[in-house]
């Protein structure tokens, strides 16, 4: 599996070829912190985005993603086809034949709820854990272990494409955009979703925000970052919004701090395992009972004010 795991470096050979420029705005960074070699993020004073520096090697990053990263098969539960279905929909208003492409496509929940809607799917997965279970659970849609697969297999004029919960891993998300718009056919959308780095729950929490993961998470975008991302990529932004979407929500986060600040003090762990736990969905469930009532009045403001923990960026490729 390491060889699998490798792809995601995207063209960095080494951490020592790392780009010192933010992966959103693409500004340089003081290397205030370059002298480290303490695994850390590291704040764009110029968009906020946030990133992992040093960048790990490929070394580094196949080692943790064959140990300590793992991959949880929940199924089409109903809180994901809640999350999801906006973002199909998203995509079926001005689509026209209905063929779509999920890069990073776990084990295939998405993609059998997209054809459960008529849409005829593919996906690029580079773990080869996902894989396999996706080929037991979906045998008929076709995945890919690289957009390059995925594009010698035939796969082109895609008319819409969805990067979820992806970019944050990339060390050069731009260069994986640049190439999954060459599947794309003119005006198709790309809808995207990934961690808020400027959201109020990162801002409050840093490190004990759920998806402070270095080095599973590599970049919390700002929204701005993200915008800069995408335009250099070649896309262009149709909107970008937040949402809770994937997040166990800000009384979970809160109330699990304490507990992850004793497990680090106690084990010395500096990285947080990026890993599905049933406890913590069940204590996230439980608490949501009793928070999201009290805070659906001020949640919409929040949200419109781009303080949501999940980033949705919705981009297309232009006709041109």
């Amino acid at each position: 599996m390491q060889a699998d795991v490798q792809v995601l470096l995207a063209g960095v050979s080494d951490a020592s070829d790392a780009r010192a420029g933010c992966p959103g705005c693409a500004v340089t960074i003081s290397a205030e912190c370059a002298a480290s070699r303490e695994l850390r993020m590291r704040a764009c004073r110029s968009c906020g985005t946030l990133s992992a520096w040093p960048v790990p090697s490929q070394e580094e990053l196949g080692a943790y993603y064959n140990s300590d990263y793992s991959v949880s098969d929940a199924g089409l539960t109903r809180r994901r086809r809640a999350n999801w279905t906006p973002l199909l929909e998203t995509a079926e208003r001005g689509a026209g034949a209905r063929n779509g492409l999920e890069v990073g496509s776990s084990t295939g929940a998405f993609l059998r709820l997209a054809v459960e809607r008529g849409w005829s799917m593919a996906g690029v997965e580079l773990d080869a854990r996902a894989r396999r279970q996706h080929a037991e659970t979906s045998p008929d849609i076709p995945v890919y272990s690289t957009i390059e697969a995925a594009r010698s297999a035939g796969v082109g004029g895609v008319e819409a494409a969805w990067v979820l919960h992806t970019i944050e891993h990339l060390p050069d998300p731009e260069a994986v955009l640049r190439e999954l718009s060459g599947l794309l056919a003119p005006g198709a959308r790309i809808v995207a979703t990934t961690p808020n780095g400027r959201s109020l729950e990162c801002r409050v929490l840093g490190p004990l925000w759920e998806w402070w993961t270095p080095p599973a998470h590599l970049t919390l975008f700002s929204p701005r970052g993200a915008r800069l991302l995408f335009e250099r990529a070649g896309l262009e932004i149709v909107s970008i919004e937040t949402r809770r979407g994937d997040s166990s929500g800000a009384a979970t986060n809160l109330a699990l701090s304490p507990a992850r600040l004793l497990k680090r003090y106690l084990r010395g762990e500096r990285r947080q395992r990026s890993s599905v736990s049933s406890a913590t969905q069940r204590t996230a469930a439980c608490i949501n009972l009793l928070y999201d009532p009290l805070s659906k009045p001020i949640r919409p403001a929040l949200y419109r004010s781009h303080l949501g923990p999940e980033l949705v960026i919705v981009a297309r490729n232009p006709s041109g």
